[in-house]
């Protein structure tokens, strides 16, 4: 499912628990496609670190001129060759380049499957946050809207005792001011609802505008806390052995410990071979008889050993320690 379609699908059920709310979190939420779609490029990366590079063919065809063929046995005017070349894949593969470039990708692609599992734990908080927010907010609207029929009900009782003389006009207008601050206090918990369901639509991917008005089911309110919950050391050592912010964190820095590996190897000079056989004419007399030809292609590290890309590995790395 694209990232667009995804966001489409922007409709909420009438009636939102707290489950379905985690549920379409999951499915839609914007921060965790866009995790995944890091993770997917993050995969990519490894398919391409794992390939080799494919060789080159090569083929010419040519014609001297001012030449008789006919002036000899064998002989030819037509120059054709073919060649075949290893573009540095044989000398990445011995010295240990791709190995590196794949243990690069892998820690990659660990620390951005953890970054997802670390959005997942930490937005799910958001998630049942808001939902336990627009909850609390629906209760407060709901008893907001009592208040108001209640001080209606007042209102009314001592305007028709003010006809009998029962009360007077102070005490009609004490009613009054109570009535009409009952009902600002409703349009005031309608406007804190209508905030906390944008934030929840917000959370679960919703875009719209306008999106449509949904109810909070307040049964989880009806839920048991725990007698008695786990120690606090007990809740710190299984934080420190599986946040997931902490495994990408070591990720990271097994990537950039491969990194500035891999910088360093990229001093070895990469070598291609290549292959060629070439002819014009067959015979002892022929422009240029069959012929083999082996050859061997090297950079010469003379002018630049990779000085930046080695820096530029060695920061990366002590920025991710530093953050350990």
């Amino acid at each position: 499912m694209s990232l667009v379609a995804a966001i489409a699908l922007a409709a909420l059920p009438p009636v939102l628990t707290m489950d379905d709310a985690l549920r379409i979190f999951r499915e839609r939420g914007f921060d965790l496609l866009i995790a995944e779609a890091q993770i997917a490029a993050a995969e990519g990366d490894a398919t391409a670190a794992r390939a080799f590079a494919n060789p080159q063919l090569s083929a010419s065809a040519g014609r001297s001129f001012d030449y008789d063929p006919r002036a000899c046995p064998g002989c030819s005017a037509t120059a054709w060759s073919i060649g075949l070349t290893d573009p540095s894949a044989l000398s990445d593969l011995i010295s240990g380049k791709r190995g590196l470039r794949i243990e690069v990708a892998r820690a990659a692609l660990a620390a951005a499957k953890r970054s997802r599992d670390d959005a997942l734990r930490t937005l799910s908080l958001q998630v049942r946050q808001a939902v336990l927010d627009g909850a609390l907010q629906q209760s407060q609207l709901a008893l907001a809207r009592e208040f108001a029929e209640s001080t209606e009900r007042t209102r009314a009782l001592d305007e028709r005792r003010l006809r009998s003389g029962a009360v007077s006009d102070a005490e009609l207008a004490r009613a009054e001011v109570a009535a009409l601050q009952a009902q600002q206090g409703v349009d005031l918990a309608e406007q804190a609802l209508v905030a906390a369901r944008l934030q929840i639509a917000f959370l679960l991917g919703v875009r719209d505008p306008a999106p449509e008005e949904f109810t909070i089911d307040p049964a989880f309110f009806d839920r048991a806390l725990p007698e008695e919950g786990p120690a606090l050391d007990i809740l710190a050592r299984e934080a420190l052995g599986s946040r997931p912010d902490l495994l990408a964190a070591s990720a990271q820095e097994a990537r950039a410990e491969a990194a500035l590996a891999l910088a360093r190897r990229q001093r070895v000079p990469d070598v291609a071979l290549s292959a060629q056989y070439a002819q014009e004419g067959s015979g002892q007399n022929a422009l240029e008889p069959p012929t083999l030809t082996f050859g061997v292609q090297l950079p010469l590290p003379i002018f630049y050993r990779q000085a930046g890309e080695i820096a530029r590995a060695e920061a990366d790395l002590r920025a991710q320690r530093v953050q350990q």
